[in-house]
């Protein structure tokens, strides 16, 4: 397994807030992510899934 960053890193990479991750992340839009106690940890080259909703490209 390669390196981890927190959910608050993983916020901040993307620009959004801390409840949009955790929204990602219990959608499992986050490949990799693990759940240790009770802190979020994802990839450190992390990338969301695309969802079900909104415009195809």
């Amino acid at each position: 397994m390669g390196k981890m960053i927190d959910s608050a890193a993983a916020a901040a990479r993307l620009g959004v807030n801390m409840q949009r991750v955790r929204a990602l992340l219990g959608a499992r839009r986050i490949p990799g992510a693990r759940r240790i106690g009770r802190q979020w940890f994802v990839p450190e080259d992390f990338e969301v899934t695309p969802g079900a909703r909104g415009p195809k490209r």
